[in-house]
């Protein structure tokens, strides 16, 4: 039987869009205007929650420039607990945005170069990963290139390396993985909807397989898609997030019990923001039910 009271919580959020301006379209319309009073209505709902910590899974900014970075730090500033953010395509761009990043929100790890760490709380384990440009001949740079076609993103190798001896290090406790990247695609079944797969991880192959011998991870949390998905492989759950700019608006909750994780789906959005962006047909962006709330199991067979 689970408790009635978690012992704990915390929470995720991402592709809040900060920077940028009007109104652009993804899976439904990216309401840039009010990125910044979304991520304010966001921060004042969470922050009144009791959580631990907050993570931001990435696309924190539009353009990867300073005043976006500015943008969220004064909006994340009321906040009583950490904000732990993993790195997006879109925060990525400039040589210097990973530093406008630890600027604004200090996060533990390396002080330069690029944006990975890991920590425990109350027997968690967690581990954020950095991604870096994949170009089409298969060498890979930190921020963004202009002139450089077919641009896609990767995680480095030796970041799955120290993913690997991390996990291993930790293989007592569940740990849960954070990227801004998924590692499953968008389902067929969405995609015959009208859902938009922004782009595989270019070595996501390579990850999956560091999991696969690592039976205490639990979950991978991701974003990037702007869309709800959860998926179950070889029983770690791959949870992928609907965005902050456009419909729904959301953010998720984890309540953390004994033996699992039980996660709901918050908007922070009023109905008239929700109008604006929903595009009519495309309410599955939010995902179906069973992606709105669902478990985390912490149980594993240990090696």
């Amino acid at each position: 039987m689970v408790a009635a009271h978690p012992r704990w919580s915390f929470c995720a959020f991402h592709d809040t869009h900060l920077g940028g301006a009007g109104t652009g379209v993804w899976n439904n319309r990216m309401l840039l205007d009010e990125a910044l009073p979304l991520t304010r209505a966001l921060a004042e709902r969470i922050g009144s929650e009791g959580h631990a910590f907050a993570l931001l899974l990435g696309d924190v900014t539009e353009r990867g420039d300073q005043p976006g970075f500015q943008a969220l730090a004064e909006a994340l500033a009321p906040l009583p607990f950490p904000v732990y953010p993993a790195v997006g395509n879109h925060d990525a761009v400039h040589p210097e945005s990973r530093a406008w990043l630890r600027t604004a929100l200090q996060p533990p790890g390396p002080s330069q170069g690029l944006i990975y760490y890991d920590f425990v709380h109350q027997g968690l384990y967690f581990a954020l990963l950095d991604c870096v440009w994949q170009l089409p001949d298969g060498s890979r740079e930190p921020d963004y290139k202009p002139t450089r076609a077919g641009q896609g993103m990767a995680v480095p190798d030796d970041l799955i390396d120290w993913l690997d001896a991390g996990l291993r290090q930790h293989a007592t406790l569940p740990a849960v993985v954070c990227l801004h990247f998924p590692l499953l695609p968008v389902r067929d079944s969405k995609q015959a909807r009208g859902a938009k797969d922004a782009g595989p991880l270019g070595n996501r192959d390579d990850l999956l397989a560091v999991l696969d011998r690592h039976p205490n991870v639990r979950a991978v949390l991701a974003a990037h898609m702007h869309l709800a998905q959860v998926e179950r492989r070889r029983d770690v759950v791959h949870a992928t997030g609907a965005a902050l700019v456009e419909w729904p608006h959301v953010y998720r909750r984890f309540d953390v019990f004994a033996d699992r994780v039980r996660v709901t789906t918050h908007t922070v959005a009023d109905e008239a923001t929700r109008v604006r962006s929903l595009i009519p047909g495309h309410e599955w962006a939010a995902g179906d039910a069973d992606e709105q709330a669902f478990e985390i199991l912490l149980g594993f067979s240990k090696q």
